[in-house]
């Protein structure tokens, strides 16, 4: 009989596996805890906050109405209000928020003009709004069903400019078709997104599922998912994260890891805007200005340019506007013209403001009547008439007193002409300073180099009206000018204005005086005094005397100083010279400016 065996078996113990299991539920704890914190949230931004349409009272933003959409201009997410300007003296605000009627939605005029168009101009006096560009003048009235192209009449199914409160406003549809400007609209919340740029964009494709975020870091908020294939515009590149705009309007950031296939694109508009062709002399231009300041003086054009060999452009002073209603004094002569075709010389009459009215300045007639779409009409349609009725071959702009006041009004006027020129075969240019940061801008010379024939920068008056004694047209002083201009007008259409004059200055203490004088005058009272002595760094032969107690300067203007001009003019390639004015010249300077131009 076997034995049994009673010895016991050890019994194993649980205690260890419960504590393993303890410390394994702590550190998926742990980490749970660590990823809630540290890693990436899935929190959503509240949309409504993101694209301000809720009120903030720190901004003013007010709560978006029932029609109201929010703008995301092209990689921009726009607050109630924008501002444009760089300074608070110059700045602008406007409304950047859209709102729907009947269908269509509107944004403001001002949105349009200062980021997408600025040929969307505003007539406050009239409601009308003008859009120009190469061959079309567009007309549309305040709450009018209806545009014109060139006087022609287009209806619509909706008013295409409408007011909201106070502020002016366009319908998307109408930007759409006359800019380069295209817009979707999506809800949820209400939103219209607008494109406008063209160029060189950067794309990408998400490589798979993730979000864009409100900012850089996985702990932001998200604003959207993304599915894979989905493809997103580059706004900046900040190595790990990437700034992007996706197809719906949501601005944010996307880790860098994220996207695939970076690429540029050149982006074009679909808009087909009308070429804008310009007129050519075919060689190098010598024109002068002519003083006619009564139709008499015509009939000394003979006698002015007997000694004028070379010129080829005579610019008479024959239009002035005198008075706030559009008035104008016309000098024009059929017979003028024709004498001057058959010395070779094309006429480009010139227009400038002079007021009859007494105690309203030159300056306020300009602004009254640019400023007024009907009289800036009448003034064309006067003038069109008067060149075409005497054969005269063009247009020179000499409207000096323009402030930022009503710039938009003057380059509108400019826009406007440049229409009815190009279609009469007419050549259209037009007077400026030399182009500094405060003034190239408030003549829109740039946008003169695209509409115009030529765009003359009077290279003279260096020093005036500065409380310092200086030359006219220094070398320095032309060097830094064309240095400026050639910026924003091709040297091919640029035209240099060149004294004929010399500007005699008279210092008393701190009394400032100064007159001007002929050359023949001028060489004269320098003649008188002993003559003057070359200055090769400014080009001038130079003076001071003393008259009593006042300190006389004088920086002559002759042959010698004409050349060192032209010779530098030479080295720019420009398209000519413009001297004002004829009669004031030596007889030698027609020899001079004839072996450059």
């Amino acid at each position: 009989m076997a034995q049994k065996n009673t010895k016991r078996q050890k019994k194993k113990s649980v205690k260890p596996l419960i504590a393993l299991a303890v410390i394994l539920v702590i550190l998926i704890g742990l980490l749970f805890v660590v990823y809630k914190i540290k890693g990436p949230t899935h929190n959503m931004e509240n949309l409504q906050k993101y694209f301000f349409l809720t009120e903030n009272s720190a901004t003013g933003t007010q709560e978006a109405g029932e029609n109201d959409l929010a703008i995301v201009l092209e990689d921009t997410m726009l607050d109630q209000h924008s501002f444009y300007g760089d300074t608070e003296e110059n700045q602008v605000q406007y409304l950047s928020r859209a709102f729907r009627q009947d269908g269509q939605v509107y944004v403001s005029r001002d949105l349009v003009y200062y980021n997408i168009d600025e040929r969307f101009y505003w007539d406050s006096s009239e409601n009308v709004l003008v859009v120009t560009n190469a061959d079309r003048i567009i007309k549309a009235k305040l709450n009018d069903k209806k545009y014109t192209i060139n006087n022609e009449t287009i209806e619509t199914d909706y008013p295409i400019v409408v007011e909201w409160g106070s502020t002016i406003c366009v319908a998307m549809d109408f930007v759409d078709q006359f800019s380069s400007a295209s817009y979707e609209i999506f809800e949820d919340p209400a939103r219209v997104y607008i494109k406008y740029k063209t160029g060189p964009i950067e794309f990408c494709e998400v490589k798979g599922k993730t979000s864009i975020r409100i900012r850089g870091g996985i702990r932001s908020n998200v604003v959207c998912d993304v599915v894979k294939g989905e493809r997103l515009q580059i706004i900046n590149d900040l190595d790990d994260w990437l700034e992007v705009i996706n197809e719906e309007g949501f601005l944010g950031f996307i880790q860098t890891r994220c996207v695939k296939n970076r690429h540029t694109e050149d982006v074009v508009s679909d808009y087909d805007e009308p070429e804008y062709t310009s007129l050519s002399t075919g060689g190098p231009i010598n024109m002068t200005w002519h003083g006619i300041y009564n139709p008499d003086a015509n009939g000394d054009l003979g006698g002015d340019t007997a000694n004028a060999t070379g010129l080829n452009v005579l610019s008479p002073t024959w239009y002035s506007l005198t008075t706030v209603d559009a008035d104008m004094y016309i000098r024009s002569s059929a017979d003028y013209v024709d004498e001057a075709h058959s010395m070779g010389c094309l006429v480009w009459a010139l227009l400038d403001a002079d007021s009859s009215e007494e105690g309203v300045t030159s300056r306020e007639v300009t602004r009254k009547v640019l400023s007024s779409t009907s009289k800036r009409e009448y003034v064309i349609e006067t003038i069109m008439d008067d060149m075409i009725s005497n054969g005269i071959d063009g247009l020179n702009v000499d409207l000096e007193l323009v402030n930022s006041d009503f710039s938009d009004s003057f380059i509108e006027f400019i826009r406007e002409l440049s229409v009815r020129c190009r279609k009469a075969g007419k050549y259209l240019t037009v007077d400026n300073y030399t182009p500094y940061s405060y003034n190239a801008s408030c003549f829109h010379v740039k946008e003169q180099g695209k509409i115009c024939d030529y765009v003359v920068i009077m290279g003279y008056d260096d020093y005036v009206g500065s409380g310092e004694v200086g030359p006219n047209a220094s070398l320095p002083f032309l060097e830094e000018s064309l240095a400026l201009s050639e910026e924003l007008v091709p040297a091919e259409k640029l035209i240099y204005g060149i004294p004929f004059y010399t500007r005699v200055w008279y210092k008393a203490g701190e009394q400032l005086d100064r007159e001007e004088y002929g050359m023949n005058d001028a060489q004269g009272l320098v003649d008188d005094h002993g003559g003057a002595t070359w200055d090769e760094t400014l080009g001038y032969r130079a003076l001071k005397y003393e008259n009593y107690e006042t300190d006389v300067y004088i920086w002559l203007e002759d042959e010698d100083s004409i050349d060192a001009k032209l010779n530098l003019f030479s080295q720019h390639n420009i398209a000519g010279v413009a001297s004002w004015k004829l009669g004031q010249e030596r007889s030698g300077v027609w020899n001079v400016i004839r072996n450059y131009y």
